[in-house]
């Protein structure tokens, strides 16, 4: 999966966090991936296979974090990943 990066006149990106989990399950059992701002692309491995997850992008700068991005429902290959 990939995302636009984060442009702005008034901060830096420093990075990404991208958040998965299973849809149907409580996003607190989610799990975060954290990249540097170079990184606009990830693919997800070691997932059930053929299953639905939820996935969503937040940027961050030096202030904080900015907003989820809307979330995406995405379904695993038979091999559990997700590119």
């Amino acid at each position: 999966m990939g995302w636009d990066a984060l442009v702005g006149k008034s901060y830096v990106a420093l990075g990404y966090r991208v958040v998965h989990w299973k849809k149907n399950t409580p996003k607190k059992e989610a799990i975060v991936y954290c990249g540097n701002a170079s990184i606009s692309d990830l693919s997800l491995y070691n997932l059930n296979p053929f299953t639905e997850y939820n996935v969503q992008v937040q940027g961050f700068n030096s202030i904080g974090p900015g907003p989820l991005s809307e979330t995406l429902t995405c379904v695993t290959s038979e091999d559990g990943t997700y590119r």
